[in-house]
């Protein structure tokens, strides 16, 4: 199964807050994915933030090249959901604890 993402974060907010959020909404599409049969993400970034996509321990396939709009260059990804994506991020941002909260006994997390 595959769910497409977008305008899940504002490029324009910097910091440790901002990057704390970044890291804690990554998580939380993990465990989204993982609980819900969702087996890769497809979403439109800019190019040169493959580099820390790839360094957070998202595997990314590019769906095309990158492709100039408004001074950026946007390129259409996929990342994929893999057995152990969730170990290689936590392992990585340093967060253990799981970040969603199931309301009922739904596979659906809120």
């Amino acid at each position: 199964s595959l769910v497409s993402l977008t305008s899940c974060v504002s490029a324009n907010r910097r910091g440790p807050a901002a990057l704390r959020v970044h890291r804690l909404l990554a998580l939380g599409l993990i465990e989204f994915a993982l609980l819900n049969g969702i087996n890769a993400y497809n979403l439109v970034a800019e190019a040169r933030r493959v580099p820390a996509l790839l360094s957070m321990g998202w595997t990314v396939h590019p769906l095309g090249l990158p492709t100039p709009f408004e001074g950026e260059e946007l390129q259409a990804l996929q990342v994929r959901i893999e057995e152990d994506t969730l170990d290689r991020v936590r392992r990585r941002v340093r967060v253990w604890h799981p970040v969603l909260q199931m309301r009922e006994e739904k596979k659906w997390a809120a």
